[in-house]
Formats: structure tokens, C-alpha cells, sequence
């Protein structure tokens, strides 16, 4: 550990001056020196055993953050009050032990969930709040040093990852946002061997721009072309055209590098977020679900067009106003599209089936996603022959200005 943090925590007797000492120390940790710092911190609160657990890629695990000291072996995310605090994202409270209260605190990275914080501790409200600002903390020190190494990344990692899927993961923006006026939540599977299947956004002002991608094919080809296809559409966002001309511009550089009629299916859409007003396109793919009280009240209707990378007509755009509290779900045909062994069709009506229930439970929109994905799953019973995406974007009943520096 670098020694300005070590000595640090040493001589400091406050939870709060220790904070302030952790958060300097940041600037100078390795990935493999946060659960140390974490566990350092919790004894200088008066807190016994601070372990921080990572979630895998599929969010099926809980794992000990690398470099820890515990012994303690990884979770099920289903089935266990750790997993309860990972899916509610709530502080939870486990058995006592030893006079004292087992916490379970979710780590998230804004609203991205990465895992659970345990800690034992005396229960009050003070320690409440401590233990989630000690969350928040071990969310950034992961968010911002796991690029400086690979610890970070290979503990979240249940089985070997293939190239295509490493590429992916590589290129995806978190898996969840919320903030003032919408919530986004998406999950790819299979996510250790993923390769086509992308999605990609964009908050900028009152406009949040969306898309999801399925590129042609499943092996490294298929995540070239994905991933061709991601660039230029950021590329086009960030140069400020609109949506046709994002098409064109991305038809156009697949058609160039993949000219053997190689494509990938598209929709793109932006959300103004002050009036609810959605324009949207698609290209080759399944129309999105619009949920509306809580029912699936049918598809947005699409002007269908070909896929990009054919040198086709382009897509037209349509348009859409939403209602305060509508969701809509956009997803890849391997979402509908899977069979279960004896051949059954997994469908469009029982993914809107599942998808009321799952918004019906109150539960975040992560974890209605995470929810969805494992039901797709379990009907192929863990072997998904194509790529499957979801992603749940969310126009919340309260759409007026946030602070964030409003008091608590």
C-alpha cells in the first residue's frame, strides 16, 4: 500500500478524517490495494470484518473483492441476503453476530450495481449512514481503478471469456443510469461469449440518445463489425447529426469494410427528457415494447427498413410521445427468438408476461433486467444459441429538475 495512506489511517481517529485520508489515497492505489484500504477503514469506524463483494458478469456471484484478507467464500446473488441487497439495493441486515449486526450494503457506481459491502457493526443510524458512504466509496475506488489493472476485472469473471465477448465488455457503457428524468438498465447475454449483440447511450442536456445494435453472426467477425458499428455511431452523436444521418453514415462505413452484404440490424432513438417527445428508428430489428400502467400495451409502430451495411434505402424516422411512468423495452431477436431443448418458441408475449411481473414487484430496473435475462436463460436452459439484449429505458412519473445538493 502506499505509505502516505498506510500512515495515515494509523494516526487518524475519526471515520470521517479517515474518509478524507482514503479518498487522497485513491489517486495513488493499485486495484489490488482497495479491499486492504476498505478493511482499514471499517476498523478505524469500529466496525469488525469489512469485505467487499464484486457481482459477475452474468449476476449470478457474489465474489470477495482480490486482495482482501477474509476467508469467506463468494454468495449466490438468488437465494441469500447479501443477494437481497444486491437486488433491492437497500441495506439489508443479516444474523446478528456476536452482539452486533450483520450488514449487507449495496456498492454501486452511480446506479450501475457492481456488489455488496458486509460489515458487522452496531445498528444505528449513524452507522447506516457510514457504512453507505464506505459503499460509495469502495464503488469509486473500483469504478476508477479497475482500468489499471486486470484483478478487478478477473474477479468478476466465473468462467473463461472468449476474444469476441472481451471486446464487448470493452466497448459497453455501465449497464445501468438513472438520473433526473430517465433510467436506463441493459444486460447482454451469454455474457461470457457474447460477440454481436451491443447497445450503446448517450445523456447530454435533455436529450438521451439510445441504441441497440445486433451485428451478423457470433464469432469474432460479428464483434469487429459490432464494434465498427458502435464507433460510428458515437462518432455521428457526438458530431451532432440526426438520426437518419447516423444511419447512413453507419451504412456506410459497414458496407465499406464488409462488402460481401455482411450487416448489422439497428434502432436508434432520442428521448427529449422535458417533454417526454421520443424519435426513433429501426433497421432490420424487433420492434421495442411500450409498458404503460404497468401493462405491455403493444409495439411503438416502426417504418421497417433493411439493415445497415447493404447499401439500401435508409430508415425514416417516426416519433412517439410518451407518458409520465412509460417504459419501453428494446430488444435483439435473440431475445424471442430462443427455443427451449424440446423446441418451444421463448416469444414476444411471454417476454411482455414476464415483463409486467418483473415492473409489478417494484423492484429497480436492473434487477427486472437481470430477471428477464435468467428467465430467457433457464427456457434454454443456459445455452442461448444466439446473442440476446435488453434494455429497459424508463420516463419517470417525476420528471422535474434534481439537485443534487439537496439536503437529506
Amino acid at each position: 500500500m502506499a505509505g502516505g495512506a498506510d500512515d495515515a489511517v494509523d494516526t487518524l481517529n475519526s471515520a470521517e478524517q479517515v474518509l478524507e485520508a482514503l479518498l487522497d489515497a485513491d489517486h495513488h492505489l493499485a486495484p489490488g490495494e482497495i479491499a486492504t484500504v476498505i478493511e482499514r477503514l471499517g476498523a478505524a469506524m469500529g466496525a469488525g470484518e469489512v469485505t467487499a463483494y464484486l457481482v459477475d458478469h452474468g449476476q449470478r456471484i457474489l465474489s470477495v473483492l482480490p486482495g482482501s484478507t477474509s476467508e469467506l467464500e463468494e454468495l449466490d446473488v438468488d437465494g441469500t441476503v447479501a443477494g437481497r441487497a444486491f437486488q433491492t439495493e437497500l441495506i439489508t441486515h443479516g444474523a446478528p453476530v456476536d452482539g452486533r449486526t450483520m450488514f449487507w450494503v449495496p456498492i454501486k457506481d452511480g446506479a450501475d450495481r457492481l456488489g455488496v459491502l458486509r460489515a458487522v457493526a452496531t445498528a444505528d443510524e449513524l452507522t447506516n449512514r457510514r457504512l453507505a458512504a464506505v459503499a460509495s466509496l469502495v464503488a469509486a475506488m473500483v469504478a476508477g481503478r479497475r482500468q489499471y489493472g486486470d484483478d478487478i476485472l478477473l474477479a468478476r469473471r466465473r468462467q473463461p471469456m472468449t476474444l469476441p465477448a472481451e471486446m464487448r465488455w470493452s466497448m459497453l457503457p455501465p449497464l445501468t443510469y438513472s438520473g433526473p428524468g430517465v433510467s436506463i438498465a441493459g444486460v447482454l447475454e451469454p455474457a461470457y461469449e457474447i460477440a454481436g449483440d451491443t447497445f450503446d447511450y448517450g445523456v447530454n442536456g435533455d436529450a438521451v440518445h439510445l441504441a441497440i445494435l445486433d451485428a451478423m453472426g457470433h464469432g469474432l467477425e460479428a464483434s469487429v463489425m459490432a464494434s465498427l458499428a458502435v464507433s460510428s455511431y458515437r462518432h455521428s452523436r457526438r458530431a451532432g447529426l440526426d438520426l437518419d444521418d447516423m444511419v447512413v453514415a453507419m451504412d456506410a462505413v459497414i458496407s465499406s469494410q464488409f462488402p460481401d452484404d455482411r450487416f448489422v440490424t439497428a434502432q436508434l432513438a432520442v428521448l427529449d427528457i422535458a417533454t417526454g417527445h421520443l424519435r426513433y428508428l429501426s433497421a432490420g430489428h424487433p420492434a421495442p415494447m411500450l409498458v404503460r400502467n404497468g401493462r405491455v400495451i403493444g409495439d411503438l409502430e416502426v417504418d421497417p427498413a433493411p439493415p445497415v451495411g447493404l447499401g439500401l434505402r435508409g430508415p425514416t424516422t417516426s416519433s412517439a410521445s410518451l407518458e409520465p411512468g412509460d417504459r419501453l423495452l428494446f430488444l435483439s431477436d435473440g431475445a424471442i427468438e430462443a427455443r427451449s431443448p424440446d423446441g418451444e418458441l421463448f416469444g414476444r408475449d411471454r417476454l411482455g408476461g414476464l415483463l409486467e411481473r418483473a415492473v409489478a414487484s417494484g423492484l429497480p430496473s436492473s434487477e427486472v433486467m437481470r430477471r428477464l435475462m435468467h428467465a430467457l436463460l433457464d427456457h434454454q436452459e443456459g445455452n442461448l444459441q444466439d446473442d440476446a439484449t435488453l434494455v429497459l429505458l424508463e420516463w419517470p412519473d417525476d420528471v422535474e429538475h434534481w439537485d443534487p445538493l439537496r439536503s437529506r
